[in-house]
């Protein structure tokens, strides 16, 4: 799935001129960041009662939402032809680009923080309803 939002990520990013991410920065730049550093006290609330730890509940909350999803969405208006949709698709690819920016270069540290191991022990016990190691199998 990740290098399928990598190849759309990367095809939709030739529809921007960097001259209209400059244009949209001082915008950009707040909005991305609330949703940084601010959303992901939404993803704690939604995982309050989940079987996973606080430490992994916070790694999932830093990782946040996948960029291509947005983007797709605010190509819509590009094919719609509306008023001003180049500015829409421009701060959506810059909230988009800086969250990768700033948030998947930070995953290796905030793991170490966390002390969260890069993957579990194969004879690990899952502590969800399935092993999502074992796909073969239906859930129980």
């Amino acid at each position: 799935a990740w290098l399928v939002q990598v190849t759309i990520f990367l095809m939709l990013g030739v529809q921007v001129f960097p001259s209209g991410l400059v244009l949209i920065a001082w915008v950009g730049l707040p909005i991305s960041s609330f949703l940084i550093f601010v959303a992901p006290a939404s993803v704690h609330t939604a995982l309050a009662f989940s079987p996973i730890s606080l430490r992994e509940q916070t790694l999932v909350a830093w990782t946040g939402l996948r960029e291509a999803v947005p983007i797709i969405l605010a190509a819509f208006p590009l094919v719609a032809r509306i008023e001003k949709a180049d500015m829409i698709f421009h701060l959506m690819f810059f909230i988009a680009f800086t969250s990768v920016v700033m948030q998947d270069t930070a995953i290796p540290l905030l793991t170490r923080a966390l002390k969260i191991k890069a993957s579990p022990s194969k004879n690990a016990k899952s502590r969800l309803p399935f092993d999502p190691r074992e796909t073969d199998k239906p859930p129980r």
